[in-house]
């Protein structure tokens, strides 16, 4: 009597060897076949077809089967790796040389490879290290049946001619030294470039710095001339507070037939200071300092008013009347 190992074991081996799958394929196309012969049998008892077309039915429906078992047999022959052996002086194992690349994917190593028309070889014993001498291999051509690939390369037993590959280096560093002097022109063209504007940017500052310092010169002269004419402005308030009501009495009591000298704005400014007694000292100080002695008036006698005119204040007033200040030589008649 048989163990329940026994049965164990075997359900085991059929699964492990898909025999189960077998059988059902083969029982649905037996089944097909059996149910097809009936169907034309029944046709030509029935006398719907006749036997011609019988025949002709028999005919294509050997042909699809014959097909089909063709299209099997050639997909369960491509499991199978038959080639020549052939001796090597040389070969490298297939993933230390994709990774000397630059090639970690699998599918990437395969599309390199399929890319680059590379022949692969299996050689007859594993390669332990990176690369074997007087080795045996074979071609192998299957390079989309990537489970057989990862089979031969886990056992380390996929490879690549040596002088092959030691080309296919060569190639890689060529390429690497043509994109790295690429990028070398182009960093070289980046840093002209950036030399170039630095150098304007430069010169820009340059210039900016030179008209800074200009303009801060002009800022401070005009800062000095501004304050200093504040000031003056500011003194000579005082000033006007009696000039400026002289000047319109002037203008309306003068005549342009009768313009005014210097005496007589000296005579009416003496006479209208004495209205403002508190301004008088300090009238008096400002005339002082700001008293210029013209070029003309240095043979005339000097005034004995001690609110001198002579200067600025005096043309200030003559200016204020314009037309009714004398400008030319002669006397006036006694008003």
């Amino acid at each position: 009597m048989t163990t329940p190992e026994f049965w164990i074991g075997v359900r085991q081996f059929l699964i492990r060897k898909d025999v189960p799958q077998a059988l059902f394929s083969v029982g649905v196309t037996a089944l097909c076949f059996l149910l097809g012969s009936a169907a034309l049998q029944w046709l030509y008892a029935s006398k719907i077809a006749t036997k011609p077309i019988i025949i002709t039915s028999l005919i294509i429906f050997t042909a699809l089967v014959l097909a089909s078992v063709v299209f099997f047999a050639m997909k369960a022959s491509l499991k199978f790796h038959i080639a020549l052996s052939e001796k090597m002086d040389k070969i490298v194992e297939f993933s230390h040389a994709m990774k000397s690349l630059g090639l970690l994917e699998l599918n990437d190593q395969i599309a390199y490879i399929i890319k680059q028309e590379i022949p692969l070889y299996v050689s007859s014993v594993p390669i332990l290290n990176d690369y074997l001498e007087d080795a045996t291999v074979k071609r192998y051509v299957f390079l989309m049946n990537k489970e057989k690939i990862k089979y031969y390369k886990g056992d380390n037993r996929l490879c690549i001619r040596a002088a092959t590959y030691e080309q296919m280096v060569q190639e890689l560093a060529k390429e690497i030294s043509a994109l790295e002097s690429a990028a070398v022109a182009q960093k070289e063209i980046e840093i002209n470039a950036l030399t170039d504007t630095l150098a304007k940017t430069v010169a820009q500052a340059d210039k900016l710095r030179e008209d800074n310092e200009k303009l801060r010169n002009i800022c401070k002269t005009q800062s000095g001339r501004e304050t200093a004419i504040d000031n003056s402005s500011i003194r000579r308030v005082v000033f006007w507070r009696v000039a400026g009501p002289l000047v319109n009495a002037l203008c309306e009591q003068g005549s342009r037939e009768r313009p005014y000298t210097r005496t007589d704005i000296q005579a009416a400014f003496d006479v209208a200071v004495e209205e403002f007694p508190d301004l008088k000292e300090e009238i008096k100080q400002l005339l002082l300092a700001g008293k210029a002695v013209q070029p003309s008036e240095d043979k005339k006698p000097k005034s004995k008013s001690e609110f001198d005119l002579n200067g600025w204040a005096m043309e200030a007033i003559r200016e204020g009347l314009g037309d009714l200040a004398k400008r030319g030589g002669g006397r006036n008649p006694k008003r």
